[in-house]
């Protein structure tokens, strides 16, 4: 697999986790790249595919619920867009829910956006539609699982220029403050830590910055059943009323609130 090297854009964005210091330095290409703090001297692995991995493994896994362990699986990162994520919308909303309609909301939404965190990116599916319509733009792709990483690289375009993969957790973002005029999370927030994840979203957005959420919403009827069962997984479902409380505490203001079935998209602003 060819590396992918984070674009200078990207580069000046990443805060050292040990220091704060910002931006990363970067070297060497191939299996000699390395970030680098000047700061502190705090050095960053660079994973195969290119991704700057901000994590320790050792503490890292302990912390991992079952639904999350799952996606570290190289088998998962290969078949989660294949066998699923295509589908996954018609099958939750009960209608037909092309990737089309999908891409066009979100980036209707994203208007013209730039710099973009895509948070817990998993394969990049989001990441795609977004560089897709707008191949220029400074886009991170943010996951914790190695495979997940590995498979968005494998799928990037050389047409993407500033494009860049980290490894790291969506409660700790290693981003300077008010970095990115939009934040974004397609399928994913059902399985993260809410209110430490939506405090670190807040403090990375600009003011006025958007963030942007598709996820399973609590259901009222049969349904239950089913979000029972996910939640000992380590899922969580959120009502409206729930999820705004959520946003308000953290500065997010809710613009819009789209139901479809089961799903719900949400976008906020930063105050």
């Amino acid at each position: 697999m060819a590396s992918l090297a984070p674009s200078r854009s990207a580069i000046e964005l990443m805060q050292c986790s040990n220091c704060q210091h910002v931006p990363l330095s970067f070297s060497g290409e191939g299996d000699r790249q390395r970030a680098f703090c000047s700061n502190c001297g705090q050095t960053y692995s660079v994973l195969e595919c290119g991704a700057i991995d901000f994590l320790d493994d050792g503490e890292f896994f302990n912390r991992l619920t079952p639904a999350q362990v799952v996606a570290h699986n190289d088998l998962f990162a290969w078949s989660y867009e294949r066998l699923w994520r295509g589908n996954a919308l018609s099958i939750l909303t009960g209608s037909s829910f092309s990737s089309q309609r999908e891409s066009d909301l979100l980036n209707s939404w994203l208007e013209d956006a730039d710099p973009i965190l895509d948070l817990a990116a998993a394969a990049g599916y989001w990441s795609r539609m977004i560089l897709q319509q707008r191949p220029d733009v400074t886009l991170v792709g943010l996951d914790n699982s190695a495979p997940l990483v590995a498979e968005a690289a494998r799928q990037r375009r050389s047409q993407w220029p500033n494009y860049a993969l980290v490894r790291a957790n969506a409660e700790a973002l290693p981003f300077a403050n008010a970095s990115f005029a939009a934040v974004t999370s397609g399928g994913s927030l059902n399985e993260l830590p809410v209110s430490q994840t939506l405090a670190e979203v807040a403090r990375v957005l600009k003011p006025g910055g958007s963030f942007i959420s598709m996820h399973v919403r609590q259901v009222s009827d049969w349904g239950q059943i089913f979000q029972q069962v996910w939640r000992w997984g380590g899922l969580q479902f959120f009502s409206e009323a729930d999820l705004r409380r959520q946003f308000d505490t953290v500065g997010l203001e809710v613009q819009r609130y789209l139901v479809f079935g089961a799903i719900v998209f949400v976008k906020a602003l930063r105050s």
